[in-house]
């Protein structure tokens, strides 16, 4: 297997993509901004990783959202760190990790 980091994926760069025995997994990496919000920072992330997954014939796909604001840095890490799945614009499911929620 192998990792391509800002793999070129049409227009934009997905931040990690993963082969394995034939199979394409891609990552993308978004920090939370204040203005946008968690749900801003998710909706722009699904769209991004829908198009990517399209381009690259991704099997798979992962967002990782990181929360850096005040509030969410107060939390325990358990209550920081959740996972989830969203599909995304297209309708594919797309696995969610959420550090500072």
């Amino acid at each position: 297997g192998r990792i391509e980091r800002e793999y070129a994926a049409g227009r934009g760069r997905v931040d990690l993509a993963i082969e394995w025995q034939c199979r394409w997994i891609v990552i993308e990496i978004k920090l939370v901004h204040p203005a946008d919000g968690r749900d801003g920072t998710l909706a722009e992330g699904l769209r991004q990783v829908a198009r990517y997954r399209d381009t690259v014939g991704a099997d798979e796909a992962w967002l990782v959202l990181f929360d850096r604001r005040p509030a969410s840095r107060q939390k325990s890490w358990e209550e920081r760190l959740t996972w989830e799945e969203h599909p995304d614009p297209t309708g594919h499911p797309v696995h969610i990790t959420v550090i500072g929620a």
